[in-house]
């Protein structure tokens, strides 16, 4: 992704605190929905028409569906860690 950055001040309580916000081109935005499991022509759909707060829509979507498959490999990997434990605390398989 690019390293450009953009400084934007947030007011928080009675200090201000300065945060990079990265800029992103179409090319990272694409390579990131590719990434994420989204098909080639489905992520140059994103582009074409495409207003900031549709892409938005997309990614917080696309955010939640990712945020799911990592919950539901965990519960996998709750399972077989109490496999593990059971198995080296006189458990059998």
């Amino acid at each position: 992704m690019s390293t450009e950055h953009k400084a934007v001040l947030i007011f928080l309580g009675v200090s201000l605190t300065k945060v990079m916000i990265p800029e992103i081109t179409d090319t990272d935005l694409v390579s990131l929905l590719k990434s994420s499991g989204m098909g080639d022509e489905e992520a140059a759909a994103v582009l074409r028409g495409c207003c900031t707060s549709e892409k938005v829509r997309i990614l917080r979507k696309l955010r939640g569906s990712l945020l799911e498959g990592i919950h539901e490999k965990q519960a996998v990997l709750d399972k077989v860690d109490n496999l593990i434990w059971a198995a080296e605390h006189g458990g059998t398989l």
